[in-house]
């Protein structure tokens, strides 16, 4: 029912090209699952650690995602896939087949796991315990592992080129936290009627670099005493920006709209842009990666 939907919403946004969605996502991206070599690079840096969550809705576009990644990335590390609950043991198969070294860490494992590091921050154990959207991934890809270098994606991520400013980032010890930039300051409201600030509304989630002294717990813990998650729309990317104070990524090279010329780097295909990630992006780049490992 729910491919149904999006059948009907592609034909519907974009005319004749919802043959294209159709192909793309639906004869050749399944292609991924039939790779019988991995994708993954050996890692280059054991202090550095790659961090993307993941589900059973999207779970073909993770793969595609960090095939994208593995495809352009000089400097790798160790690749954790947190599963929100829903991916079950022949997702874990295919995992372990195209990227054989990942970890999966299963969310609903956390708090027996890390429960009690959080005791001497009493509203992120809150938060985590009752909060039950994806939000979450910000406190579990932080404790998971013991990498001082840590590079966080979002699952709905294509990358086209070699992301130099992060390699360098990270060769160099990632002196500053970096996110991408939204296309406009999108603010979150706390619970006293003040808003965030120019420099916490404009950086986005999609990807988020940073050393692990960077991450300020009490900062963290201040921006949940001061939001309504239970309420009001909570944004993660606001909480990160809060947290690092980031610098932000080129906007022209890292996107979030507009068109794949040769210059671009990444385009993060939030959710009114979903569809395009297969007919105007995996387009770009499926033969590269399903030659090698797919016959």
């Amino acid at each position: 029912m729910q491919e149904m939907k999006q059948i009907t919403r592609a034909f519907m946004k974009y005319g004749l090209r919802g043959f294209s969605y159709v192909y793309w996502r639906y004869v050749v991206a399944p292609r991924l699952f039939d790779a019988r070599c991995p994708i993954e690079k050996p890692i280059t840096r054991h202090n550095f650690s790659m961090h993307v969550y993941m589900g059973k809705r999207d779970f073909l576009m993770g793969l595609w995602s960090l095939a994208s990644a593995y495809r352009v990335f000089t400097e790798v590390g160790q690749l954790y896939i947190h599963s929100d609950g829903t991916l079950d043991a022949g997702d874990e198969h295919v995992i372990h087949r195209l990227f054989p070294s990942a970890r999966v860490a299963d969310s609903r494992m956390f708090l027996q796991d890390f429960g009690d590091r959080l005791k001497n921050f009493p509203e992120l154990l809150k938060f985590r315990s009752t909060y039950r959207k994806f939000q979450t991934r910000i406190i579990d890809q932080h404790f998971i592992g013991d990498s001082e270098i840590r590079l966080f994606l979002d699952s709905d991520l294509l990358w086209f080129r070699e992301p130099k400013e992060l390699m360098q980032a990270i060769r160099n010890g990632v002196p500053r936290p970096l996110m991408m930039s939204n296309a406009e300051y999108i603010r979150m409201e706390f619970r006293d009627g003040t808003s965030t600030d120019d420099r916490t509304s404009r950086p986005n989630g999609g990807i988020v670099l940073y050393q692990r002294e960077q991450m300020n717990m009490d900062r963290m813990e201040e921006f949940l005493q001061k939001s309504d998650y239970l309420g009001k729309r909570f944004g993660d990317q606001a909480w990160m920006a809060w947290t690092l104070r980031p610098d932000l990524l080129p906007e022209d090279t890292y996107i979030i709209k507009g068109t794949l010329t040769d210059t671009i780097i990444v385009r993060h295909y939030t959710s009114p842009q979903r569809l395009k990630f297969y007919f105007y992006g995996i387009n770009k780049i499926a033969r590269d990666i399903l030659e090698a490992c797919v016959r």
